[in-house]
């Protein structure tokens, strides 16, 4: 009876249900890791705690956190967890918990849920991006929460009911909006469908009473954003859109990070067929507007050109598009455990984080996930010996973590006692570095009048890494807070960007520089930029 018991409770439903958070916390832990693109906000949370205000360096109000939820949730959990690294990674545990009891809610059955938890610990791009830091994991709880409403709603037909469930969805749609913007373009068109189905039952005017839940948390953002950074969007996002590069190059280059993306990834590529042949065979239509904004979604990741880190912009669809299926996986449970089997034998044919041990690096042979291709990046691999929570468990305390040579240098920039430092990888480095050294980085994601210059014509670039040659006089007037700026319109620019970052909120003078910089008043300063620097190089 001692073996039989755990048996029998691995048949019941909370016994299946206990197994699958366990396998998928236990690959959760196995893999998890911080990137170095977190300790950017990282550093942030550190100044606001300092009492500098959310932002990069201590003299100037830049925003370099993309995610501004996200942003928030990192602030409160280090109330109860000192240590950012942890907290991340506890806070990204919570959110992928959240994410797979809401799925356990939407699937309605332990068998297929746990069929549905085997599918996403075997696809790279979900799984690599269940911790690192970023803003992953919210964006699954917040998307297994909408698809459970948007489910819900196409099958319901009581108009009490449907007005409860449209304030659930539009306030997931609100939440989704302040954690990633890019994110409406993937619910973009399956919200359009189910408002249309909805408001025949409904109303037109409780519709429209209902939907402040998904556009007021983005207006009183970007209201506080414009007053506090003077700008709408974060820093982040000027540094890599107005960069001067062809539309042509960024779509060529987006579909090159489709394809790097997806190309060892064979659960990833097998949900999506198994979505396809879904659509042809059962011709579901929640469904198919599902997949429409996915499809929508892989456009526009195209169409910017993609990024930097391997499967990080998937992860999101994948992960949505692999609920969506197990969802409409309406089947015989002998059907679910073969599906089941070959699923594991699949995965770990392929190589995946499912294997018992950790990774110790990158890896560049032939026929395995490749660390770089042009820039695309395996992030975790690339990292994971540094800055993996198995590092933390083995790190030397009375050595700085993470043990990584950018960390290092940062605490060496502070033991000499430097009060500028010019570095393009800021992540670990300014973290590390403290909060007082002004770090000044070349690929302008934390400096506002850099990421309105364009890319030189003759530097390489990739997704992401778009790096500005400093004009006449400008790191004197960084490290100064005066302007030196040679060039005039340069130095319009400038005072501006100090009018927006340094002045008082509420100085006319500001709000002036606020409406110029947002209007456009600069985006012709390329000629006199490259001008500039070929004078400096002359």
């Amino acid at each position: 009876m001692l073996f039989d018991t755990p048996f029998q409770l691995l048949i019941k439903r909370h016994g299946l249900f206990a197994l699958g958070l366990f396998f998928f916390l236990f690959v959760f832990l196995k893999n998890a890791w911080v990137a170095d693109d977190a300790y950017i906000a990282f550093r942030s949370v550190e100044q606001l705690f300092a009492g500098n205000g959310p932002r990069w360096n201590f003299d100037e109000r830049v925003q370099v956190y993309t995610s501004p939820l996200w942003f928030g949730l990192l602030c409160v959990s280090k109330l109860f967890i000192s240590d950012l690294f942890l907290a991340s990674i506890a806070l990204s545990a919570v959110c992928c918990v959240m994410a797979l009891v809401i799925a356990r809610y939407l699937i309605g059955d332990d068998l297929r849920w746990l069929l549905c938890v085997l599918l996403i610990s075997g696809i790279w791009a979900v799984m690599d991006f269940t911790t690192s830091g970023l803003e992953n994991p919210l964006l699954y709880a917040l998307l297994a929460a909408y698809l459970y409403f948007y489910l819900r709603l196409s099958e319901e037909s009581d108009a009490v009911k449907k007005q409860k469930l449209l304030s659930g969805l539009f306030f997931s749609l609100g939440l989704l909006s302040i954690t990633r913007h890019d994110v409406a373009t993937l619910v973009l068109v399956p919200s359009l469908y189910i408002v249309c189905h909805s408001w025949r039952d409904i109303g037109l005017k409780i519709l429209l009473q209902k939907s402040y839940l998904a556009w007021l948390p983005l207006l009183l953002w970007t209201i506080f954003s414009v007053i506090y950074y003077g700008v709408p969007f974060p820093n982040t996002a000027y540094a890599k859109m107005m960069h001067g590069i062809s539309r042509y190059e960024l779509i060529d280059f987006g579909k090159l990070y489709i394809q790097v993306s997806l190309r060892w990834d064979s659960l990833a590529q097998l949900i999506l067929l198994l979505v396809l042949l879904r659509l042809i065979w059962k011709k579901q239509v929640a469904l198919f507007w599902l997949s429409g904004g996915a499809l929508l979604n892989f456009a526009y990741i195209v169409y910017v050109g993609g990024d930097f880190m391997q499967g990080r912009f998937l992860s999101a669809p994948l992960f949505l598009m692999t609920l969506a299926f197990c969802a409409f996986f309406q089947t015989s449970r002998t059907q679910v455990l073969v599906l089941g089997a070959l699923t594991i034998l699949l995965v770990v044919i392929t190589h995946s984080p499912l294997k018992l041990s950790p990774d110790s690096g990158f890896d560049i042979s032939e026929g395995r996930r490749h660390y770089s291709w042009r820039g695309i990046l395996n992030e975790r691999n690339y990292y994971f010996k540094s800055n993996s929570f198995w590092a933390w468990w083995h790190r030397d305390p009375s050595q700085p973590f993470p043990n990584h040579k950018w960390c290092l240098m940062g605490r060496h920039a502070t033991e000499q006692n430097k009060q500028v430092s010019d570095f393009g990888g800021i992540g670990m480095y300014g973290y590390c570095a403290g909060l007082d050294l002004i770090v000044v980085d070349n690929l302008a994601l934390g400096e506002p009048f850099l990421a309105r210059l364009p890319k030189p014509l003759d530097r390489d670039w990739r997704a992401g890494h778009f790096q500005r040659i400093y004009p006449r006089g400008f790191y004197e007037s960084r490290i100064t807070g005066e302007n030196h700026l040679v060039d005039s319109h340069l130095a319009a620019l400038w005072h501006d960007v100090a009018l927006l970052t340094r002045s008082s909120l509420w100085s006319l003078e500001r709000w002036q520089a606020i409406w110029r910089i947002n209007t456009g008043h600069y985006r012709d300063i390329g000629p006199a930029y490259f001008a500039d620097i070929a004078a400096k190089q002359s």
